[in-house]
């Protein structure tokens, strides 16, 4: 599926940023028939098999920048929590008003979280109905839960010299919208990376040898999603391969429901 919007009614969107430093050879644009799915399954942890489809780009896709193409990552089991792949123009979505705020955040982390639970807390106390109240109080146990383990935002660096960012772009009244923005070698595109995790994950990965990936996906979901995009945008543009500033994430060292 597309890349989903989590604007709407009782949603809190955090923009996700990337830095784009100096000149670079052109690259013709990669298709998204560049990419397998076997290195995903691999850097999710998930046995696979998985499967890319191509997709529409929309009028949700078009809110995120100028779109050139849009895919996702599914599994036929369920297993897998769908990914949503968009290449966008270079500068159509990473703007200097997004740039700045993202700096902030890298910055000062806490006060960057502090403002969005002021801003859900203001939401609850002006909720007019249950519905509204339900859905503030379920956004502020997930950020809680998301703050205790680590910055919402953080910085990705790419041997090409270029940086990105993952970060947790905003809640739904069914999920979790977690990123990884990269700039193209050239900058004249954006690969944008992002997976919903619900709420209710008595379905995810619930495959015995899916155990893994659930255990990451709900445990360091950034770390999951910068993976997961880190091995699409080596596919897309080979010869400038990425190094992440963060290892290949490892197991928790702690059981998850």
């Amino acid at each position: 599926m597309p890349l989903r919007s989590a604007a709407g009614r009782g949603a809190t969107l955090l923009r996700v940023a990337a830095l784009c430093l100096g000149p670079a050879t052109a690259w013709a644009q990669p298709g998204p028939s560049a990419i397998a799915p076997q290195p995903i399954a691999h850097a999710s942890q998930h046995p696979g098999p998985l499967l890319v489809h191509q997709e529409g780009t929309g009028e949700i896709a078009k809110a995120y920048g100028t779109p050139r193409w849009a895919a996702s990552v599914t599994a036929a089991d369920k297993s897998f929590a769908d990914l949503s792949i968009l290449l966008i123009d270079g500068g159509s979505f990473l703007t200097p008003e997004v740039m700045r705020r993202f700096a902030e955040a890298v910055s000062s982390p806490r006060r960057y979280a502090a403002q969005i639970r002021a801003d859900i807390v203001g939401r609850l106390s002006r909720a007019s109905d249950a519905i509204d109240r339900a859905q503030a109080e379920r956004e502020l146990r997930e950020l809680d839960r998301l703050r205790a383990r680590g910055p919402l935002v953080r910085p990705v660096r790419l041997a090409n010299g270029r940086r990105g960012y993952s970060a947790v772009l905003g809640f739904s009244r069914i999920d979790t919208t977690f990123a990884t923005a990269l700039p193209s070698p050239d900058g004249r595109y954006e690969l944008l990376v992002s997976v919903a995790l619900p709420f209710d994950r008595a379905g995810l990965g619930s495959r015995p040898a899916a155990a893994q990936y659930r255990q990451q996906l709900i445990g360091r979901p950034l770390d999951a999603v910068q993976a997961m995009a880190l091995s699409v945008y080596r596919q897309l543009f080979p010869s400038r391969r990425p190094r992440s500033s963060l290892p290949l994430p490892s197991p928790l060292p702690f059981p998850l429901p």
